[in-house]
């Protein structure tokens, strides 16, 4: 019966460190993915509000949408 296999710590270093700094390098981009897009849905949305006629559309979905909540309570 063979024994344990020994465990190469540099090699599992080396590893430990490399998918650390591909989570890092990923949660980076995601964060910064995130951030132009958010601040890419706050101006269409600003641009959206300062119109009236989507103003008005929108306090309509809204109200249906409650109304259907209403309806399910």
């Amino acid at each position: 019966m063979a024994g344990p296999v020994p465990l190469d710590t540099m090699s599992a270093s080396r590893t430990v460190r490399s998918v650390g700094e591909v989570t890092d390098r990923g949660r980076t981009l995601t964060d910064s993915t995130f951030a132009r897009d958010l601040a890419a849905h706050r101006a269409l949305l600003q641009d959206s509000l300062a119109d009236p006629t989507t103003v008005a559309v929108l306090r309509r979905i809204n109200s249906a949408i409650m109304g259907r909540m209403d309806e399910l309570t």
